[in-house]
């Protein structure tokens, strides 16, 4: 049974199993409030202490930032991957909490959010790494807001660093097709390589692909779950990384004639460890370039080839099953970027 001091009311459970949020009031009476967890009492008596003042906390200053980002990482649970409620509880623990944590939820302001960023860019901390702090900074007022407990956000008018645009790691027509072929004695590897550089892939997609998926007759495969790290180093079967990325594929020829080669047509299409399939992707490139790229850079490759033949970025989003076409715009738009062609229409004009 878990309470508190009777000032910040109190959360217990009953012998029933459910849980109560409860808060005295100023005039001695208690205001109670029935749950079916632990968390989601947690969030009901934060709700009674920034209740209205004629209401149940009538002159308590109400939760802290650090009580709140409480209540919220215990409900990432239902709706993040647990690596990415870890990155949120790091980034909460490590760089928010300390600067926010103590000050009350409804009084911090937006000055207060600049000057955190600032210093965290002053620190020298990297730019997509004080991004990343504004993000969760943000979706922690957000959700405060959405559930009720402060009436706006101060993240509006936040000021981030610049997103710095990142080199792409990508293989040429001709090295992606001597991967291919050369993977060949090893028809797990191939199909892998692949799946990624013919259809774009994730490596968790194709790792967590089952034969029940797939579709040879009518050439077409589903993505619908993905093998997922957890926080302590195992391995579980999720959901995509997105919503999009939920998503059914018409195999390209050479997808379908890679998993026909495989000889099981049972469970995993390719049941292997992510660090097994690590070792032999470095071994065939060391054979093939006496060098080395992540396995990503399949994928990479996917979609460089595709703007090269004039696929439109929303179709390219579509088959890679990015977020929204901006991931695919941010990600390739240099690639779609062809100055020869501009100039040639200006000069077309002024003729």
């Amino acid at each position: 049974m878990a309470r508190r001091a009777n000032k910040d009311g109190s959360i217990y459970q009953r012998k029933d199993g459910r849980w109560v949020a409860a808060v005295s009031r100023p005039d001695k009476k208690r205001v109670t409030a029935y749950a079916h967890s632990k968390a989601e009492a947690r969030e009901k008596l934060l709700r009674l202490l920034v209740a209205a003042p004629d209401d149940a906390n009538a002159g308590n200053p109400g939760m802290t930032v650090a009580e709140w980002a409480q209540v919220w990482i215990e409900s990432l649970s239902q709706t993040v991957r647990p690596r990415t409620e870890k990155v949120y509880a790091d980034t909460l623990r490590l760089h928010i909490l300390p600067a926010l944590g103590h000050l009350g939820l409804g009084t911090v302001t937006l000055a207060d959010v600049d000057a955190l960023i600032a210093e965290k860019v002053s620190s020298g901390l990297a730019p997509e790494s004080v991004r990343l702090i504004g993000a969760v900074i943000r979706t922690l007022f957000k959700t405060a807001v959405k559930k009720g407990h402060i009436k706006s956000s101060p993240t509006e008018g936040m000021t981030l660093p610049r997103k710095q645009s990142r080199e792409i790691e990508a293989f040429t027509r001709y090295q992606v097709t001597k991967l291919i072929r050369s993977s060949e004695p090893d028809p797990l590897l191939n199909a892998a390589i692949v799946l990624s550089a013919t259809m774009g892939l994730r490596r968790g997609e194709i790792l967590g692909l089952d034969w029940q998926d797939v579709n040879l007759e009518s050439g077409t495969l589903k993505v619908r779950q993905t093998l997922t790290r957890n926080q302590d180093g195992t391995y579980y079967l999720g959901e995509p990384k997105t919503k999009r990325s939920r998503r059914t594929l018409a195999m390209t020829d050479a997808a379908r004639e890679s998993l026909l080669r495989l000889p099981h047509r049972e469970g995993l299409v390719v049941p292997l460890m992510p660090e097994v399939l690590f070792r032999r992707w470095q071994a065939l490139q060391i054979d093939c370039f006496q060098s080395h790229k992540p396995f990503h850079a399949l994928r990479h490759t996917y979609a460089s080839l595709l703007i090269k033949e004039g696929v439109h970025a929303r179709k390219i989003m579509e088959s890679m099953g990015h977020s929204s076409i901006t991931v695919t715009m941010d990600t390739y738009s240099h690639l779609m970027v062809d100055d020869s062609d501009t100039t040639d229409a200006i000069n077309g004009l002024f003729r």
